[in-house]
């Protein structure tokens, strides 16, 4: 899937946007408190992970690196990047996903520290999402740096409903798309379901004794998602925020 000229004017403004933001950036980062940056994938995946290092989806198809998909559509249209999760995971996501494939999956984790070295788009939600079509087109530095990381936190009435942290985006499914590749050395922690723990060959596939592996991960049980906590971007949340 080709992107739209003006959808790559949008990507090259977030790239050439990097180093001016990088100081901006880090009183955001510090101020509330981000630390991590979350990226789940089919357990598959991760001896291509260590190799290759994690590449957008376009760059995998153009250099034949095989994997398994586990978001074939790509609705938002991006396949220069890489989506990832700001402190907490898309935990609706990954159980979703999880209904459909099994527990399959695993949960990496990053230092937040990357987004001062690769340029990204932030989104306050799901950056497939209609609300986001057009108006990352006619609105592109509300999704680049600074801005677009106080974006992924709108909505006070939401956030006090749900009594979230400083540093917890408003929606569950906010997402960060890093649009340069990120090396493995990066991987702080790996999150695996403990179902599947004890299946694994740990010193085949986890070679490198530098990785933490958490194997009893709550990230997997089932999401309780309330109807009411109203954690879905809603367009409103930029006027009343």
């Amino acid at each position: 899937m080709q992107e739209p000229k003006e959808l790559n004017e949008v990507l090259n403004l977030a790239r050439d946007s990097q180093d001016e933001e990088r100081y901006s950036l880090v009183g955001e980062l510090n101020r509330r408190k981000i630390k991590n940056l979350y990226h789940f994938t089919h357990i598959e995946n991760l001896e291509s992970i260590f190799k290759f290092g994690f590449k957008p989806k376009a760059i995998l198809a153009t250099e034949s690196i095989g994997f398994i998909e586990s978001d074939s559509e790509r609705y938002d249209g991006i396949t220069e990047s890489i989506s990832f999760s700001l402190e907490y995971p898309n935990e609706w996501l990954l159980r979703h996903k999880i209904r459909q494939f099994g527990f399959n999956f695993v949960l990496l984790q990053l230092p937040a520290t990357l987004l001062l070295t690769h340029p990204f788009l932030a989104f306050p939600g799901n950056a497939a999402g209609g609300a986001f079509r057009e108006h990352r087109l006619e609105n592109p530095t509300e999704y680049i740096g600074l801005r677009g990381i106080q974006n992924m936190f709108l909505s006070p009435h939401v956030r006090n409903l749900n009594n979230l942290e400083s540093n917890q985006p408003t929606d569950i499914q906010a997402e960060i798309l890093i649009l340069k590749d990120v090396a493995p050395s990066n991987i702080s922690r790996i999150h695996i379901p403990s179902n599947i723990s004890k299946s694994i060959n740990f010193p085949m596939l986890f070679p490198n004794p530098e990785y933490h592996l958490d194997c009893d991960c709550a990230f997997f049980s089932p999401y309780q998602y309330k109807p009411y906590d109203q954690r879905r971007f809603h367009a409103g949340w930029r006027i009343t925020s």
